[in-house]
């Protein structure tokens, strides 16, 4: 017989530690059975497809085009009217982009004025528009359309963090889908669903699916942005398709690990049944069955302490399906004191210094943040047509996706973090260092965008990544709070990565040499993280502590 403590998790106070058995359980109604199919495919359809498509749709719709003038007066040209900039290396000498010599009674002085009729751009293609080109944000605007893609992110972060919050008391079923209305509820509590769906060996296969869907979804959106080259029409199709996801509620069912840390043992039952029925699994009578419910209420402080749950897991023999574990659960009080739980904090160790940090996996989402959606942002700005770059970055995540499943099934999480980070800083300085054309006049316009697209590679491996870690590190009662949590420095990162693209107008390579500085920097630090390989995923703050325990340069420490 096998004891464990669980405690109903009614308040952000109060810890909850379920059976480790449940993953057994799981194992037997099978981890991608139909049910868990249906269930991860429904929740990677608008969580993974529906937001990649309104973060990566801001690429096309607030981009700012690469060359534009000033219109000429009626009855002239841009060559008579817009004075010419200093030659480039190459000798090419392009129109000013926001002067024009004034003209006078049908005459063209040599007195400069700003743009009196407009602008015309070049773009990509016939009829494209953007929101920069609609309302003229360039010359004294200029830096209107990076503010619109930072204010994107800005209202991600504030859904992470409401989201984040709420899916912990309310649950994540319902938070997914009041966060139709806005992105980031979806992303996250998504992610932190499906990954408690599935067993500590399984985890990294199914994060790995709901990578390459992502993958699926960002590539969606260039040949979609590319029928649709009107920025109005592009943002009302990828905004009213994620309606379709509103029936859904009735199909997808709360998280079980989230329902037993809340103590809501009945309705934990119920899912664990209907898995069992859907999956045509022979199932016990009950998974889950409680005692009488003891509560006994110890002044501490100015806290009233909460009765623990005792569970004990009773092995029966199925004739035709094996051995499954029947929990039986009943109320135990303890004397000690319910450890204070809001904020991870992360404490380093290293050569006996004790040093006090928040900053384990927040630091690394805000690299990632940074440099992943700084080459997405930058892409428009690579040689060759705009359509193919931000297609290929895109593309390249798909197969990123399956070589992130084979390394979680096997290679260690901090060290593919490590490595990762630091292959996509050396091609990101690569990239910003090759030239646009050799001495003799031969194009590297394909050489930078392969080195662009290698960087990419590498840093949404790094970003695939450290979702399934930072969802492995914490643990459940305060998972997508945490998650959440995290997330808000990887929101601004995204509000940080345009205004580093901006700098391309000073010179071409200062973003990329800036992304490919951070990244280097990253693959240091992620070293001294600990290692959640093959690990249960951690229920209470205990279970945290000794996941980093077990690790030689770190330690956890969670605190109110």
């Amino acid at each position: 017989m096998k004891r464990q403590n669980l405690l109903p998790s009614v308040n952000a106070s109060t810890e909850a530690e379920p059976t480790s058995d449940l993953d057994g359980v799981l194992r037997q109604l099978g981890n991608f059975g139909r049910y868990q199919t249906l269930q991860f495919a429904l929740l990677c359809l608008y969580g993974c497809w529906f937001t990649a498509w309104q973060l990566m749709g801001i690429i096309f719709t607030a981009s700012t085009p690469q060359n534009y003038h000033c219109t000429s007066p009626p009855g002239f040209s841009a060559n008579e009217t817009v004075p010419r900039q200093e030659p480039d290396s190459d000798g090419v000498a392009e129109l000013e982009r926001c002067k024009m010599f004034v003209v006078h009674d049908g005459i063209v002085t040599k007195n400069v004025t700003d743009c009196e009729y407009g602008w015309d751009y070049q773009m990509a293609q016939k009829d494209e528009t953007t929101i920069v080109t609609d309302f003229d944000l360039i010359c004294d605007y200029d830096l209107s359309g990076e503010t619109v893609q930072s204010v994107l992110f800005g209202g991600v972060l504030v859904g992470a963090i409401i989201s984040g919050q709420l899916s912990d008391i309310v649950g994540r079923k319902i938070i997914i889908h009041a966060s139709l209305v806005g992105e980031a509820g979806v992303s996250l509590t998504v992610f932190v669903m499906y990954m408690e769906m599935f067993t500590p060996e399984m985890r990294g296969i199914a994060g790995g699916i709901g990578n390459i869907m992502w993958g699926i979804g960002v590539t969606l959106i260039t040949p979609i942005a590319y029928l649709l080259p009107n920025w109005r029409h592009l943002q009302m199709t990828i905004s009213l398709v994620c309606l379709i996801g509103i029936p859904f509620y009735w199909f997808i069912q709360e998280s079980i690990r989230w329902l037993i840390s809340r103590g809501r043992l009945e309705e934990a039952e119920q899912i664990l049944q209907k898995i069992a029925k859907f999956n045509h699994i022979s199932a016990p009578r009950k998974f889950l069955t409680s005692s009488k419910y003891v509560t006994e209420k110890m002044a501490q402080l100015e806290a009233p302490e909460e009765p623990c749950l005792t569970v004990e897991t009773r092995d029966f023999a199925d004739d035709d399906h094996g051995s499954l574990g029947e929990t039986h659960v009943s109320r135990d009080t303890s004397d000690a004191k319910p450890e204070e739980t809001k904020i991870v904090d992360f404490v380093e160790e290293n050569d006996g210094i004790n040093g006090h940090s928040d900053s384990a996996p927040t630091s690394q989402k805000f690299v990632n943040s940074v440099v992943y959606y700084g080459l997405s942002l930058n892409s428009v700005n690579l040689a060759g047509n705009k359509y193919l770059n931000i297609f290929l970055l895109c593309v390249v995540e798909i197969p990123c996706s399956i070589f992130v499943i084979i390394a979680l099934k096997w290679c260690p999480r901090r060290w593919c973090q490590s490595i990762s980070f630091l292959i996509a800083g050396v091609f990101c300085i690569l990239t910003g260092c090759i030239p646009d054309k050799t001495d003799n006049g031969t194009d590297l316009g394909p050489l930078i965008v392969t080195a662009a697209t290698l960087g990419k590679f590498s840093i949404s491996f790094s970003f695939c990544l450290v979702f399934v870690y930072t969802s492995e590190w914490l643990p459940t009662i305060v998972r997508n709070a945490g998650v959440g949590g995290t997330s808000l420095c990887a929101r601004a990162g995204g509000m940080v990565a345009p205004f580093l693209v901006y700098l391309s107008g000073v010179d071409r390579s200062l973003p990329l040499i800036i992304f490919g500085v951070i990244s280097i920097i990253a693959s240091g630090l992620t070293l001294f993280f600990p290692e959640t390989l093959n690990r249960t995923m951690p229920t209470t703050i205990t279970d945290a502590e000794k996941i980093a325990r077990e690790s030689s340069l770190c330690k956890i420490r969670l605190v109110l």
